[in-house]
C-alpha cells in the first residue's frame, strides 16, 4: 500500500499526493495560506500593503463564480463530480472537490479555472451580491458571536471572515486583482491529490498545467504575528443562548521543535479527553448537576503557535464550574496510567482504519503539515511511541494559569 509524500515543484509549489488503486473516489484540495485574518501583505515590489476586512472570502467568490471558463462549481458538476465547493477560514482559503469519474478532466479544470480569472467592475458587482446576503444572514449566527467573542478574548486578533458590508463595498476590481496576482502563487499554496489514479501520469500532468502559467510574483505571504497574551482573563456575554461557561487554556508552543509541537498535541488532546470528555469522572459530576444541561465539551486547536485547549460547560454556576476545572487540571498527577493506555488504544483504533477513506486519510496529514509543520501521517508506530511517564512530564511543564473564561448569559432573565 502506497504512503502518503509531499513533493515540492521548482515553482515552489508543495504538492501532498497519495494514490491508492484499491479506492473508488479521488479528492482534490488546493489550499491558499490566505484567510480572513490576513490583515496585509507584500506585493513583487516588497511594499506593504493593506487588506479590507472579508477580501479573502469575496475573492474566493470571485474565483468560483468568475473563472474565464463560467463558474467553476458548475462546470465542476456538469463532470459529476460527487461534490465541489469552497471556503474561507481564519487562515486559509480553499477550493475542493470529489469525484469517481473523469478525473483528470476534473482536476485540469480545476487548476486552469482558478489561474484563469479576469476582473471586471460589473462581475465584481455581481459577486458582492452573494457575500451581501451572507453577512446579513450572519447578524444572527448565535455561535459565530461566541467564537468571536472567546477567540478575541485570547488573541490579539479574530477578523470575522465575511468582513461587514462597509469595508466589502471599499473593495475594488484593480485591488482584488493586485491581491490575487500577488497571493494565488505556487510558492503560498498546497495542492492536495488522494485517490485512485496513476501518480507517475497525474503527477506529470500537474506539472505541464503549471509550465503554462506565470505569476507576477511567488513568494509566502507574511504571518500574523502573535503581540499579546491573554487579552480579557472574564468576560460576560449576554445573548438569547443557554447559560454556558468556556474556560480556554493558552499555551505557549511557539519554542519548539515541529516534532515536539506534534507530540506535545497529542498529549494535550489525551489530557483533555481523559478529564473533561463525555467519558470522564467531570462529566459524570456535571450530568448529575441540576444547574447543568448537557455534557461537557472539550477540543484543543492551534492559531499562532499558541496551543488552546478549550472546556465548554452548560451551566448557571459559574464560579463552582470554573473552580472545579482549575482544581482538575492543578490535580493531572492524578490521571491513571490505565486512563492514558485507554484513550492510547482508542487512538490506535481510529489511526488503523483511515485509510478505509481518502479523506479521512489525508486529512490529518493537511493538519499536521499545515499546523506543525510535520508532513507526515499519524502512524501506529508514533502512538504506540507515547506512554504515561512522558504524558505527566509533559502536562507538568504546562502554565495553567494562563488562561481566559466567558461566561455566557441568557439575556431573557
Amino acid at each position: 500500500m502506497n504512503s502518503a509524500k509531499f513533493i515540492t515543484l521548482d515553482n515552489g509549489l508543495t504538492i501532498l499526493i497519495y494514490s491508492d488503486k484499491s479506492k473508488s473516489t479521488n479528492h482534490v484540495e488546493l489550499i491558499t495560506f490566505f484567510g480572513g485574518n490576513n490583515t496585509s501583505f507584500r506585493d513583487k515590489n516588497d511594499l506593504v500593503k493593506k487588506v479590507h476586512k472579508g477580501t479573502a472570502h469575496l475573492l474566493e467568490h470571485y474565483i468560483c463564480e468568475q473563472t474565464d471558463y463560467g463558474n467553476l462549481i458548475s462546470n465542476l458538476k456538469n463532470l459529476n463530480v460527487l461534490s465541489a465547493n469552497a471556503c474561507t477560514n481564519s487562515d486559509a482559503t480553499i477550493f475542493y472537490f470529489d469525484t469517481v469519474r473523469n478525473f483528470s478532466a476534473c482536476l485540469r479544470l480545476f487548476l486552469t479555472s482558478i489561474f484563469s480569472v479576469s476582473f471586471d467592475k460589473d462581475k465584481l458587482e455581481k459577486t458582492k451580491v452573494a457575500v451581501f446576503n451572507e453577512i446579513r444572514d450572519d447578524k444572527d449566527n448565535i455561535s459565530r458571536e461566541i467564537l468571536d467573542v472567546k477567540v478575541k478574548n485570547i488573541f490579539d486578533m479574530n477578523v470575522n471572515v465575511l468582513g461587514n458590508k462597509t469595508s466589502i463595498k471599499k473593495i475594488g476590481h484593480r485591488y482584488l486583482k493586485d491581491i490575487y496576482e500577488n497571493i494565488y502563487v505556487p510558492k503560498n499554496q498546497l495542492l492536495v491529490v488522494a485517490g485512485n489514479f496513476d501518480e507517475e501520469i497525474i503527477l506529470k500532468m500537474i506539472c505541464v498545467i503549471y509550465e503554462k502559467l506565470t505569476f507576477k510574483n511567488n513568494k509566502r505571504i507574511d504571518s500574523i504575528v502573535e503581540k499579546r497574551d491573554i487579552v480579557k482573563k472574564e468576560d460576560v456575554l449576554r445573548i438569547d443562548s443557554l447559560d454556558e461557561v468556556i474556560m480556554s487554556f493558552k499555551i505557549d508552543t511557539r519554542g519548539m521543535n515541529n516534532f515536539n509541537k506534534y507530540k506535545f498535541d497529542w498529549y494535550l488532546g489525551m489530557f483533555g479527553s481523559i478529564n473533561f470528555s463525555k467519558l470522564s469522572k467531570f462529566n459524570d459530576i456535571v450530568r448529575k448537576d441540576k444547574a447543568c444541561t448537557g455534557d461537557v465539551y472539550c477540543g484543543t486547536y492551534l492559531k499562532n503557535g499558541y496551543n488552546v485547549l478549550e472546556i465548554m460547560v452548560y451551566t448557571k454556576e459559574r464560579e463552582k464550574i470554573k473552580d472545579m476545572i482549575l482544581n482538575i487540571v492543578s490535580d493531572f498527577r492524578n490521571n491513571k496510567r490505565d486512563d492514558f493506555d485507554l484513550r492510547k488504544k482508542e487512538s490506535l483504533m481510529r489511526v488503523s482504519v483511515r485509510k478505509d477513506s481518502i479523506k479521512s486519510y489525508v486529512s490529518p496529514i493537511i493538519d499536521n503539515y499545515i499546523l506543525f509543520g510535520y508532513p507526515h501521517d499519524d502512524t501506529l508506530e508514533f502512538i504506540e511511541s507515547l506512554n504515561y511517564d512522558e504524558y505527566i512530564e509533559t502536562i507538568s511543564q504546562i502554565d495553567f494559569s494562563n488562561y481566559s473564561v466567558l461566561y455566557i448569559e441568557n439575556n431573557r432573565k
